[in-house]
């Protein structure tokens, strides 16, 4: 429908417009990191608050739909065409490990956590290994209270390569969200298509995701 309309069909991937993801995806399609053999990725957040729509997993998918469709969209962007997804626990509740077996060998992992106190500041992290080198990105949100009598420490959004010596800088705090907006508003006023983010990369990153939750709810891998 999107493709046949005169209007312009943008899914919110936000986390693509996140300096460091950006700074990454810069190095390897300039070839930096040379052919990119694995990629691994964290998000790590506290328990989400009540919620009759999140609570239910018919409606959000639960942690692997709503929560890591986001690295697994990084996964995909990196290493390519996804084959087969492997979900685990150890306990119910706790993380979730996912890996994910890509067409040339290539192979993504993915740590999903949504159990952590309320005061936990939300956490993510990608590092991508390429034959020439590596590039990874950390990122700690603000902190959200206090432990205890100690304050929670400040959040940090930092960017490392290395590639033939080591380069380590913190990246641009500008807004993601308006970044990302104004990126789509400017397709809408060009008429253009939004490459960095188009829906068919989308559309894959949510096969990987309901292909995760059917292999946790199986305890198979799942294609």
């Amino acid at each position: 429908v999107a493709a046949t309309s005169p209007g312009v069909l943008m899914v919110a991937h936000v986390v693509r417009f996140f300096d460091g993801y950006r700074a990454i995806r810069e190095r390897v399609d300039a070839g930096s990191l040379g052919t990119i053999l694995t990629a691994r990725a964290e998000r790590i957040s506290p328990a989400p608050k009540p919620s009759t729509w999140w609570h239910d997993e018919s409606k959000s998918g639960g942690v692997l739909v709503d929560f890591s469709i986001h690295d697994f969209d990084q996964l995909n962007l990196f290493l390519g065409t996804p084959l087969v997804a492997s979900a685990r626990r150890a306990r119910q509740d706790g993380p979730i490990e996912i890996t994910v077996d890509y067409e040339g060998g290539g192979t993504g992992q993915v740590l999903s956590f949504m159990g952590m106190p309320r005061d936990f500041p939300f956490a993510s992290s990608i590092e991508v290994l390429g034959s020439l080198g590596l590039a990874d990105h950390r990122f700690t949100g603000a902190p959200t209270g206090t432990a205890g009598e100690a304050t929670i420490p400040p959040g940090n959004d930092s960017y490392r390569l290395v590639v033939d010596g080591l380069a380590i800088h913190r990246v641009d705090v500008a807004n993601p969200y308006a970044r990302q907006a104004q990126y789509f508003l400017d397709c809408v006023r060009d008429g253009t298509d939004p490459d960095f983010c188009p829906t068919d990369a989308a559309v894959l990153a949510l096969a990987v995701a309901r292909a995760a939750r059917e292999s946790l709810a199986s305890g198979h891998p799942v294609p």
